[in-house]
């Protein structure tokens, strides 16, 4: 049976060359995108649109993984009593939920 949750970690391998990986799945800020060398978090890099670049690529040989964390403790749209909600506001709201229930089946699958 496949899930319908879409993979919330990407695997890959330092070359000592590569910088840049391509984010197969939503997240709402770069601040949610979590990062490991070799097992080992690391915030030496950035994100823009759908790419992590690393500051320095990742030494030949190492294992490279990231993943999203999208915080369900806070709302990350804050309506305004008896104001209008935009759609694009709704939409972040849904996606927030969305991700962070995708995010608990994600642990809970492996």
């Amino acid at each position: 049976m496949t899930s319908a949750v879409p993979s919330l970690l990407i695997e890959a391998s330092g070359d000592g060359v590569t910088r840049s990986f391509h984010i197969s799945f939503g997240f709402l800020q770069p601040s949610h995108i979590q990062a490991e060398i070799d097992g080992q978090a690391t915030t030496d890099f950035t994100v823009s649109g759908d790419t992590l670049t690393f500051t320095t690529a990742p030494a030949d040989g190492t294992s490279i993984t990231f993943t999203r964390s999208t915080p369900h403790d806070e709302l990350y749209v804050k309506p305004k009593k008896w104001a209008r909600l935009p759609a694009r506001d709704l939409k972040a709201a849904f996606n927030q939920v969305l991700y962070y229930t995708e995010e608990v089946h994600f642990a809970g699958d492996s």
